[in-house]
């Protein structure tokens, strides 16, 4: 197709369930001249065929692109590889558009020289049962004021409510990486000349149980770490200040938000790391509520520093649950209790986590390294123990601690003197807490 006004790219992966439906909606825009590239990324149910039953139906404005499966970011990036329009967009292929959408924002760019139009979305949340329209400003549509829409919008980092200008995309590509969004929608924003808004909610935004972003315990989640970094030391700096208050804004909303407590350590490493940022941050020190970032400045959290108790444990493991981790010692001599107690004096000395055995444990622990002291079983077999330096349980622990017993022993002893009684079940896993 000639002429091609926005091309849109719609990366599929198992969507056999829900990819028709969005298609749907996409190869019957009441804009012409579209081009759609569907990106099957590696499929291994019907999404295929419905792919190849689409090119079919429509030779002229539907593309296809089988790949390897690599993530929904580079799945984008082989489909703006190939686009031809003056502008694009994406559609998940678990989503749906109004018909109208393309047209309309695409006027909307042209009338204003546009780099970018956004516009609103309705969300469905299945597990929840209910929806909800978010209206991205209160301005109506139009040119819109950049930084506003960065420090005030809802939700701005959304890739697939906004078209943007090609050319945008000859400098910005997405990562292999969840939150593939968050890491670069607003720096490409800060960097914009005009932003224009369509106050319609176009995009339905499928929100179903089971996905990535769903399933708090997948550790894949703590690429947002990395995303929130990107965004803040990357941002255009006339719109520094709108990028780095609304990275902060975001980050206090993830931290209550109930799913994201796994990643409660993570989160305060990642402000203390942002927080000279935050400390020269004009709009954050006159906002109330987002001025609780600075709270945060003097939390202390168990370091990643790893001791195993195993010869036999593959480090592959520890990625199960935590990330850029430090082995400090790999003990293969699970008798040799003198090792085991030097072992104590320096988690009590430094902090540190120590893990005694090769069961998987696949839960991230920032929700446990946030806390002073904790401890892990399985089945009654002792799996992990972690304290902050100079935690109040280690210091006992160190100071009781018998070579002639076990070190689970050890570790019984020095909870039943320390009265240590707050415990709880995750998964099959009971944990106890201490200070």
């Amino acid at each position: 197709m000639d002429n091609v006004k926005v091309s849109v790219i719609v990366p599929a992966y198992n969507e056999e369930k829900y990819l028709e439906r969005c298609l749907e909606t996409v190869v019957n825009q009441t804009l012409e001249e579209i081009e759609i590239i569907l990106v099957d990324d590696g499929s291994s149910d019907g999404t295929y065929d419905i792919c190849e039953k689409y090119h079919k139906a429509y030779p002229q404005k539907v593309t296809v692109i089988h790949k390897s499966n690599e993530g929904m970011g580079l799945a984008r990036n082989s489909g703006i590889a190939i686009a031809k329009g003056k502008y694009i967009g994406f559609v998940d292929g678990d989503d749906w558009v109004d018909v109208n959408m393309f047209k309309s924002m695409y006027e909307t760019a042209e009338n204003n020289d546009s780099d970018v139009v956004v516009c609103d979305v309705k969300k469905i949340f299945v597990s929840e049962n209910r929806e909800s329209v978010e209206i991205s400003l209160p301005e109506q549509s139009g040119q819109i004021d950049i930084g506003k829409y960065i420090k005030d919008g809802l939700n701005p980092a959304y890739s697939w409510n906004k078209i943007y200008k090609k050319e945008i995309w000859n400098k910005y590509k997405f990562k292999k990486m969840v939150y593939e969004d968050l890491d670069i929608v607003l720096t490409i924003l800060s960097n914009c000349k005009i932003v224009s808004y369509v106050q319609k909610p176009y995009n339905t935004y499928y929100k179903r149980a089971n996905s990535i972003t769903t399933s708090y315990t997948n550790i894949r989640l703590l690429d947002i770490m990395q995303a929130y970094k990107d965004a803040a030391y990357h941002a255009n700096k006339k719109y520094k200040d709108e990028t780095v208050f609304c990275v902060a804004k975001r980050i206090l909303i993830n931290m209550k938000t109930s799913g994201l407590i796994y990643y409660k350590a993570d989160f305060i490493e990642l402000i203390k790391e942002l927080m000279p940022l935050f400390d020269e941050n004009r709009y954050i020190k006159l906002d109330e509520k987002v001025s609780e970032i600075y709270s945060y400045r003097d939390e202390k959290v168990i370091p990643k520093k790893i001791y195993l108790m195993e010869s036999a444990f593959s480090t592959q493991n520890l990625k199960g649950f935590i990330r850029e981790y430090e082995v400090i010692k790999q003990i293969e001599d699970l008798n040799n209790s003198s090792i085991v107690k030097e072992i104590i004096d320096d988690i009590y000395k430094y902090g540190g986590i120590l893990v005694n055995s090769n069961l998987n444990f696949n839960i991230p622990i920032g929700e446990l390294r946030a806390e002073k002291c904790f401890i892990v079983y399985e089945n009654d077999t002792l799996l992990m123990f972690g304290a902050q330096k100079n935690s109040k349980f280690a210091a006992l622990l160190c100071e009781s601690y018998n070579e002639d017993m076990p070190f689970d022993s050890n570790i019984r002893f020095a909870m039943e003197h320390y009265g240590m009684t707050e415990s709880k079940s995750i998964d099959k896993y009971e944990i106890i807490i201490g200070r």
